[in-house]
């Protein structure tokens, strides 16, 4: 049975009061879920246990392609990211026009090092998503004008080459009259397979593009489930997508899903709804190779707000509540493979963009620099070094960055050795016990 962790439950104290800052790692307690009774001061011993340490990061301004905006949407283990950035051109109604970019540590696929436009297929637009490791982007781009007028198409970019990857619709997979004639592809495995969706009226239609047959599929453009308001958000390298789906085509509020090619994780092949259990308003945004799925699930119906909404994570039948920074409201929107999560939290001064691991949260701007001029606003990947992008505020213009964590000195722990002889001192007893809150 699915169960809701016990996230809601009153933090222990940060290592007995003190927050913990060695150089390049913050140290703060975590939440356990668990109900805790204490002696004298053994919670002081056992605090130092409890304690997740963050990596401090440098930030590096991925600049733009000529305008004052850029934003970073994705990142693969090379430490090469994409987005989209203004070029400084407009339209021929004064908007900027915005190109999907290609920023590299170091020259690559016959471009130079930093941020690299990638240009359009037809027309003035596009915009990348996602990147693998040898180099395959995914995003949508201008394609062209049809009957209906201007239309954007998913794509696969390849050193220098542009592939269509078309429509549901100019496949026969949708009647053309309920679409747009536009595509956008979101994520891309090491394998090439690709997910995005279709726009049809207000919402999407999900499709996996696939350069082979494979999954009982077909080569080329798949729909993936039926409905006009659903999505297919991420793709690991096992074919298991996840997004989210709607009750009904004309009612957006959903359930969180992962598709599956065949049985795994507890859960047998083709779709099954992670969030049903929960009120509607919940869908899964990545999921890793070892199946863990994060997103945005609805935890419980609220008068003013609706639904109060925090970030999840689920593994193998289980959904976790990762809480917030002290705001009703938080989502999750990336995880890599070693499970740190991050996404964004409302809290009392505004949206801050968060990093979650081993049951602890934290603002992200506080493991920067607080003289580097830079004001994280969101993040939208990170991968399996923990590098991060997003977007932020810097000299008054909004740049993607890339974040990258400072590996700490090895160094003994002074509070770690005098908790140590106060605990040999102290007689204590810490009893745990699991006290899940169940889905309401």
């Amino acid at each position: 049975m699915v169960t809701w962790s016990a996230r809601d439950l009153p933090e222990p104290p940060p290592l007995c009061g003190v927050e913990n800052v060695e150089g390049t790692t913050i140290s703060r307690a975590r939440s356990t879920g668990r109900s805790i009774v204490v002696i004298t001061l053994a919670l002081c011993a056992a605090a130092p246990a409890l304690a997740v340490e963050f990596h401090r990061f440098t930030v590096t301004d991925l600049g733009t392609l000529g305008g004052r905006y850029s934003v970073a949407y994705g990142i693969n283990r090379r430490g090469q990211v994409v987005g989209e950035s203004r070029t400084g051109a407009v339209d021929e109604f004064g908007s900027p026009i915005s190109h999907a970019f290609l920023w590299l540590p170091a020259p690559d696929y016959g471009l130079p090092a930093g941020m690299n436009d990638l240009g359009v297929i037809d027309g003035e637009r596009s915009s990348a998503s996602d990147i693998n490791d040898i180099g395959q982007v995914v995003g949508w781009s201008d394609a062209g004008v049809d009957a209906f007028g201007p239309v954007s198409h998913a794509f696969r970019w390849e050193r220098g080459v542009f592939t269509d990857l078309g429509t549901l619709s100019g496949a026969g997979e949708i009647p053309i009259p309920l679409c747009c004639g536009t595509s956008d592809a979101v994520a891309i495995n090491e394998s090439g397979e690709v997910v995005g969706y279709e726009h049809v009226g207000y919402g999407g239609t999900p499709f996996v593009w696939l350069p082979s047959a494979a999954y009982g599929l077909d080569a080329g453009i798949n729909t993936l489930i039926g409905g006009a308001l659903a999505s297919a958000d991420d793709i690991n390298n096992d074919g298991q997508i996840v997004g989210k789906r709607p009750s009904s085509d004309v009612y957006p509020e959903g359930h969180a899903y992962v598709w599956l090619p065949a049985p795994n994780h507890g859960l047998p092949a083709g779709l099954n709804i992670l969030t049903s259990s929960l009120p509607e308003g919940s869908g899964a945004s990545a999921i890793n190779d070892r199946g863990q799925v994060v997103g945005t699930a609805a935890i419980r119906e609220d008068p003013i707000y609706m639904v109060i909404e925090h970030g999840f994570l689920w593994e193998n039948g289980e959904l976790m509540d990762l809480g917030t920074l002290g705001g009703d409201h938080s989502a999750a929107v990336d995880i890599n493979e070693s499970g740190q999560i991050i996404g964004r939290s409302f809290t009392l001064s505004g949206e801050r963009p968060f990093l979650w691991q081993d049951g602890a949260m934290i603002d992200l701007n506080e493991l920067i620099a607080p003289d580097s001029g830079w004001e994280l606003a969101e993040v939208h990947a990170i991968n399996d070094a923990g590098q991060i992008v997003g977007w932020g505020e810097f000299n008054g213009d909004a740049h993607a960055f890339l974040l990258t964590p400072i590996v700490p000195i090895p160094a003994v722990s002074t509070w770690g050795v005098v908790v140590s002889i106060l605990a040999l001192l102290t007689v204590g007893v810490v009893v745990f016990g699991r006290t899940p809150i169940r889905a309401r």
